[in-house]
């Protein structure tokens, strides 16, 4: 219990300490960038600010769902270790009452469930980079016409 308890209170401490220095960095270089834009030429400058607004609105569209996947991905590997745990430390009795076919069954059901959630968030999770990488593109090809 005390293992579980230090990995949750580890857990926040590294989500809140990446949390405030990525967002620290990000936010000082986009305001450095910006300022930069916009002394060179007010219409980069304007494309810059929307594009901007623009990925922001389009993470929030795509984040809740790929949150939902990485949970179920993660719940299906926990409920996965879980199994696989009970069957170890249950070996000798499921070999004295012969279940060992209904338990390999039931391990091979929970591999698979866990793994096609893990390829589903996987997916989706490319799919988002990909649209990422399309607006990434289209900014710089707008700035050069």
């Amino acid at each position: 219990m005390t293992n579980k308890i230090h990995h949750v209170a580890q857990g926040l401490f590294d989500v809140y300490t990446n949390f405030l220095w990525g967002l620290f960095s990000g936010v000082l270089a986009m305001s450095i960038s910006m300022v930069l834009v916009d002394r060179e030429s007010l219409l980069i400058g304007a494309l810059f600010l929307t594009w901007i607004i623009l990925f922001f609105f389009v993470a929030k569209l795509l984040l809740p769902k790929k949150r939902k996947l990485s949970y179920i991905a993660s719940k299906e590997y926990s409920t996965l270790k879980g199994v696989s745990v009970d069957i170890v430390t249950n070996a000798s009795s499921v070999r004295q009452f012969v279940g060992q076919g209904r338990e390999i069954e039931h391990v091979k059901r929970h591999t698979e469930i866990s793994r096609l959630a893990d390829i589903r968030s996987w997916w989706y999770g490319e799919l988002m980079r990909f649209v990422y990488m399309v607006m990434n593109h289209s900014i710089t090809i707008l700035s050069l016409v």
